[in-house]
């Protein structure tokens, strides 16, 4: 049993294995108490797959951060808004690389802002949710035009 297999089944009896900086602590159910000598057999790299978990775990707080701090600054949440994804994603990315942020994958992307609740309507554009550049164009050339309108009356 490779030392990711370990850890899952450790997992699937009910046991929790957490890091104590290289110490190991396990919680583990009576009937599972028999992995605890896997455990000690594979500790080094038991210690190396709890790791890389809790890196990935950190990686994914810092993306949905970086997200989350991206549409507070960028955008502008207005119901009756839609934007390009693709684009969104794109402009996120530019934003990360210069922050010096991870940016993540397209899929996470809208996985991330489903989930607060910006979703794709039928003809794929996300909902809810534009570039504070663009909102503020699109106002301007709309206060443009009714102020023109107004001259010519």
């Amino acid at each position: 049993m490779t030392a990711t297999e370990l850890v899952q089944a450790v997992e699937a009896a009910g046991g929790v294995l957490t890091l104590h900086g290289e110490r190991i602590h396990c919680d583990i159910p009576e009937d599972a108490a028999g992995l605890i000598d896997s455990l000690r057999a594979q500790r080094e790299a038991v210690l190396a797959v709890l790791h890389q978990r809790a890196r990935v775990q950190r990686m994914a707080v810092v993306e949905v951060e970086s997200r989350s701090r991206w549409m507070l600054e960028c955008c502008v949440l207005s119901s009756r808004c839609a934007s390009n994804p693709a684009i969104m994603y794109r402009e996120y990315g530019r934003w990360a690389q210069t922050n010096r942020v991870q940016a993540g994958n397209y899929t996470d992307f809208l996985q991330e802002f489903g989930g607060w609740g910006f979703a794709l309507d039928d003809t794929g554009m996300l909902m809810g949710l534009v570039l504070a550049e663009d909102f503020l164009q699109a106002w301007q050339y709309q206060r443009q035009g009714s102020t023109a309108d107004r001259f010519m009356q």
